[in-house]
């Protein structure tokens, strides 16, 4: 890519990953001087996260709570008493482990509910800015499913709704 003046920005990612910037956007962030990139520069992350908001560094981690998901997430207690039926509206996930968070409501600041699948599944609160803090075994950040459907908690976790049958335990 070429910025400006004749910059030229080579972008290198692993397993041979083509990435392409749109020059103009690019350029737009950056302020070049003569020489080299002055101090005020911004840095390639910061370049690659304004062109393509969903590209996730150690960074810049994913925006987990945007303004669309706290439009759409039911307040705190709003869905007391659905049980299966409540519905997941958004998911999180660490990427590099086995845990994942489906949040079936928010308080509008930093408290959330819903089912959390760690080492065993079950419904809890959790904090958003403790979330936000989580590093899974690789030092990846928690993600939120960008393809996530919002569905019934009996759709996730069956065998947690299931009615309890006499003489079984």
């Amino acid at each position: 890519m070429v910025c400006g003046r004749g910059l030229a920005l080579v972008v290198v990612l692993p397993s041979a990953t083509h990435l392409t910037l749109n020059p103009e956007a690019a350029c737009s962030h950056m302020r070049l001087k003569d020489g080299p990139m002055a101090d005020d520069a911004v840095s390639l992350g910061q370049i690659i996260q304004s062109c393509f908001p969903h590209f996730i560094t150690k960074e810049f981690p994913m925006q987990l709570m945007t303004e669309e998901i706290r439009r759409i997430l039911p307040p705190l207690g709003s869905q007391d008493g659905k049980g299966g039926d409540a519905i997941a509206c958004v998911k999180y996930f660490t990427p590099d482990s086995s845990w994942t968070w489906y949040a079936t409501e928010f308080d509008g600041e930093d408290t959330l509910f819903g089912l959390v699948d760690g080492h065993e599944k079950e419904l809890g609160y959790w904090s958003l800015s403790e979330l936000q803090s989580v590093r899974g075994l690789m030092g990846l950040a928690v993600e939120r499913d960008l393809y996530w459907r919002p569905k019934p908690l009996r759709e996730i976790a069956p065998e947690l709704f299931e009615p309890v049958r006499e003489g079984k335990t």
